[in-house]
């Protein structure tokens, strides 16, 4: 069969909640309670999470397909990290961090669709919407398990109306910069479908 690290890979396509609502607004992946040191991959660019209070990506693309992996912290080494200074500034350095574990890395897949329905996304009327997941530090794995109702709406909420640091959620378009072109990524799973 297929190892712990395959079998935790989950596809989660597309909505939930209102089925007026639709998914026309950019969203948020929310990867909660990351150790520093962990590593995070979105749509093919990573980076290791240098806080303890890194909340995840905001304005993510509402279309198309996603990918997120996270490697969890392992031994003390340099490693590249993603977070922003005290004054809001990107910053992007080396320190003595633990390095993330490529031997147990999980993730998921997110096929966007306006039109489906999903248990795994919560969106809101006005087309924002919201992957959350926690951390669990005692498998070392992203939880497949969605967070309740009423934290992702509080999260998504917060979120859209700045009421979250700067400097514990990044743009999609900040994390992906330099690593990753959006257009490379959507060129090369643009042809990706529920079908395929």
């Amino acid at each position: 069969g297929p190892s712990p690290a395959h079998s935790s890979l989950r596809t989660m396509m597309t909505s939930t909640g209102d089925s007026a609502a639709s998914l026309d607004a950019p969203g948020v992946i929310a990867l909660l309670d990351l150790p520093p040191g962990t590593s995070a991959t979105v749509d093919g660019s990573t980076h290791t999470i240098r806080r303890d209070d890194f909340v995840g990506i905001s304005s993510v693309p509402p279309t198309g397909f996603h990918f997120v992996a996270v490697s969890s912290a392992g031994d003390i080494s340099s490693s590249s990290q993603i977070g922003s200074s005290s004054d809001g500034r990107s910053v992007n350095n080396t320190d003595s961090i633990p390095r993330p574990s490529a031997l147990h890395t999980t993730g998921f897949v997110l096929l966007m669709d306006p039109e489906e329905e999903s248990p795994y996304i919560t969106k809101e009327e006005n087309g924002s919407w919201i992957v959350a997941r926690r951390y669990d530090a005692h498998t070392e794995e992203i939880s497949s398990t969605p967070i309740n109702n009423v934290t992702s709406t509080n999260l998504l909420k917060t979120a859209g109306n700045g009421g979250i640091d700067p400097r514990r959620i990044v743009p999609y378009e900040r994390f992906i910069t330099g690593q990753q072109p959006v257009e490379k990524w959507n060129e090369m799973t643009g042809y990706i479908s529920q079908t395929l």
